[in-house]
């Protein structure tokens, strides 16, 4: 009977941990308790952070329902809620390490009081060695429970991950149970807490609709409190359900996880507690795993941890406890070196000794703006960047030779304007193009060089953003001398531009920037206003795909004989990208998970507009709050809309649940929104061209000069803008009349004939040697003069 009452207890719980999740959402995105894409965030959208809340909740009815709750379990679920309240406090507005620290210690503290549970034994451990701490346990119950609520919290990396641990532990402690039904009151809430996560992890990886929710700190740093504090109630002398070596084997991953990241860092003369990724999710992320594969491969070594711990049940103590410290010394020592023994094996490639020195050393959270960027032949691992060389080009070339053209592309909507000029310099008899992708923005590359059958002969990556300047401009060099090109075709906006401008000019290498018109082009990747107007002063030619863009750069101080306004070549990538999204099935299924919070019988409006125009910006969030309002049927996603709050009557857009301001940096991402949209709204920027969408484009201005690509002017005022997006989307007659024919299919082989008549005319006289550092440049310059 008892045992029935416990599985309902738990199917309840399970049931109001589903039902806080669904009726939960709406609230997040009004108070703000969402989880936004930035730095090493690569989420989309606006993710609610309430799966610890959720599962808490769930928790607390399936106990209530069991009618069961001693003393101890009372204290806990009273300090569980601390936890979840100060977690909840850390996701909004994101508490300093120290103030987390205190509150979490003194609630641990207070458990402490009012149970008066605590380490007070660790015998059996050590032969013959009976270890009591007496009131020194006090300390270190806080430092145990503590350092566990961060394990789980540190684990918290990729979807599911520390919901399924904290399942394997929980499994664990109620296998090792002396009894065969739990009869004690943490046990009891264990089962209870294991039935409330599993809607979470099912919800966590988008289940049923790809609108995924995260724990957040509030849940993470719960799930360690309650299972600390279970472990030490269980193995308590009065209680004796476990024993203490089977409380190392229960938490061993998180155990053995935290004590490796700490030996990296301090390792390599850095602080324990400083952020990178060199966590075990990290590891077998950056050797080519996927979150899925990633996902499954961490639990089962969760569970046969336990497995092993639980086979080792009948030897003494002591030798179970040498195992599991030989198990943990092994991981921390050797484990990147298994990995990297294994990726040798499978890739049948060797490893660069210096590689293997910094294995893994990818940088994360504060060390993102302080990572060097690193030159590497493709289909190296990111991690595996040092100093390799690629095949050094043949000495000088004859001023007769086709010119060499350095092409940088990557996956953002700047970068993906360089690959149809790259493809068309490939193949033009006055060119030899040497294709560069460049990482650590955007998205993968590799679909975009397959678009455009481009092959890329070396790889930069840009992990540390746009701060570690002399490391990128030593890099920059390097490709620069051993490539030895004739002109240097780059993004305009793009983390690597800025060093790469710089060491072109110091080895007087013509530059030419590739500018981009949306998503709203801005100056979020530039160092500072200064270095972005430095880059249009050295760069030799702009390639703008309107004349909105070529006003811009103009009114910026580009001189107008620099200025090549081309439409063709963005138009041919964006013409490209659509047609694959349209007929590659897998490829356009990957692109919609990414946006799993779109509802798939909504139309969506699609909403563009400058970062840099703060009253463009309050106008559409007027408007869209004005649309969202009337029209709560119609997902609206905002491009270049994150960070601005004011909506209509003041009324913020996050109490909207269809408004999903973004920040858009991969370039098929962005034609995926593009050809799902159902309406195209932009700002003052040039809009995409409405011949290749085939469905109306409105730009918020008060008259076109010229056509425009088609598009439509609509004003500038809130009510101007609303009530036109309103019209076309109530009224499908005036729609159907502004619509026309996609213009995919149009030829544009000779596209791209005056870029590269301009790149032509770039051939500078014969070359100078290039030195291999910045100083040799400049003197060898200087020598010239």
């Amino acid at each position: 009977m008892e045992n029935a009452r416990v599985v309902a207890a738990s199917a309840i719980a399970l049931a109001a941990t589903l039902f806080a999740i669904f009726s939960m959402r709406p609230w997040a995105r009004r108070v703000g308790l969402v989880d936004r894409p930035a730095g090493r965030k690569q989420h989309v959208g606006r993710v609610p952070v309430i799966g610890g809340i959720c599962f808490f909740v769930g928790t607390l009815v399936g106990l209530g329902y069991l009618g069961y709750v001693d003393r101890f379990v009372m204290s806990l679920m009273m300090g569980s809620a601390l936890i979840v309240a100060i977690g909840v406090a850390d996701d909004i507005s994101h508490l300093s390490v120290r103030t987390r620290l205190l509150v979490e210690a003194a609630i641990v503290g207070l458990v402490i009081l009012s149970t008066g549970y605590y380490l007070d034994h660790v015998g059996g451990l050590i032969p013959w060695l009976d270890l009591r701490l007496g009131l020194l346990g006090i300390p270190v119950t806080i430092v145990a429970v503590i350092g566990l609520m961060n394990a789980f919290n540190m684990l918290d990396g990729i979807d599911g991950l520390a919901a399924s641990t904290a399942m394997v532990c929980i499994a664990a402690i109620l296998l090792y149970s002396h009894s065969g039904v739990p009869g004690v009151g943490a046990m009891l809430m264990l089962q209870i807490l294991f039935a409330s996560l599993i809607p979470y992890v099912f919800v966590n990886l988008g289940w049923p609709d790809g609108r995924k929710i995260f724990m957040g700190d509030a849940g993470s740093t719960t799930i360690g409190f309650l299972v600390g504090w279970s472990l030490i109630y269980l193995s308590h002398q009065s209680v004796k359900r476990v024993v203490p070596v089977e409380v190392l084997w229960c938490v061993a991953l998180p155990l053995m996880d935290t004590a490796a990241v700490m030996y990296r860092r301090m390792r390599r003369g850095r602080s324990p507690f400083a952020a990178d990724r060199q966590h075990l999710h990290h590891l077998l992320l950056d050797r080519g795993l996927s979150a899925q594969t990633t996902l499954w491969t961490i639990v089962s070594m969760g569970a046969m941890l336990a497995l092993l711990g639980y086979a080792l049940r009948g030897v003494p103590q002591p030798l179970s406890f040498l195992v599991f410290v030989a198990v943990v010394v092994g991981y921390v020592t050797g484990f990147s070196r298994l990995l990297d023994m294994t990726a040798r094996r499978i890739s049948g490639s060797p490893v660069h000794p210096d590689a293997r020195r910094t294995r893994g050393d990818i940088p994360d959270d504060a060390e993102l703006n302080h990572a060097p960027v690193s030159v590497r032949p493709l289909g190296q691992r990111p991690h595996e960047a040092a100093s390799m060389r690629i095949a050094p080009a043949d000495g000088p070339r004859d001023h007769d030779a086709p010119l060499h053209a350095l092409c940088l592309v990557n996956a953002s909507c700047e970068g993906a304007g360089v690959a149809p000029i790259a493809r068309r310099l490939a193949d033009d008899d006055r060119f030899h193009a040497t294709v560069c992708t460049t990482e650590g923005h955007g998205g993968d590359a590799g679909h975009l060089l397959q678009m455009f059958g481009l092959e890329a002969q070396a790889s930069l990556s840009s992990e540390g953003g746009v701060d570690a300047r002399g490391e990128q401009q030593a890099a920059m060099q390097q490709l620069l001398g051993e490539t030895n090109p004739d002109v240097v075709v780059v993004p305009g906006d793009a983390p690597l531009t800025f060093a790469m401008s710089l060491a072109a000019h110091a080895c007087d290498v013509p530059l030419v920037c590739v500018d981009a018109d949306a998503p709203a082009s801005g100056t979020q990747h530039w160092p500072s206003d200064a270095s972005r107007r430095i880059v249009q002063s050295l760069a030799a030619l702009h390639v703008a795909p309107s004349e909105a863009t070529g006003r811009r750069l103009s009114g910026e101080g580009v001189p107008r004989e620099s200025i090549l306004v081309h439409a063709d070549a963005a138009d041919d990538a964006l013409r490209t990208a659509l047609r694959q999204i349209r007929r590659d099935a897998d490829l356009s299924r990957s692109l919609a998970e990414g946006f799993g919070f779109l509802r798939s019988n909504a139309p969506l409006l699609l909403a563009v507009s400058a970062r840099r125009d703060t009253t463009e910006q309050g106008a559409f969030s007027d408007a869209l709050a004005l649309v969202a309002r009337r029209r709560p049927d119609v997902d609206i996603v905002w491009v270049g809309g994150v960070g601005v709050s004011p909506g209509e009557g003041g009324d913020p857009l996050h109490t909207f649940a269809n408004v999903h301001p973004l920040e858009v940096d991969d370039f098929l991402a962005w034609a995926y929104l593009l050809e799902r949209a159902y309406l195209v709204l932009v700002g003052t920027g040039a809009p995409p061209p409405r011949r290749l969408l085939g469905k109306p484009v409105l730009i918020v201005r008060e008259e076109l000069a010229g056509a425009e690509g088609g598009a439509i002017a609509i004003g500038t005022t809130p009510v101007a803008i609303a009530g036109r997006a309103l019209t076309l989307l109530s009224d499908e007659a005036v729609y159907l009349s502004l619509c026309a024919a996609p213009d995919l299919n149009v030829p544009a082989d000779d596209g791209c004939a005056p870029v590269l008549d301009a790149l032509a005319g770039l051939r500078a006289p014969p070359p100078v040697t290039h030195a291999s550092t910045m100083g040799d440049a400049l003197g060898a310059r200087a020598a010239a003069s």
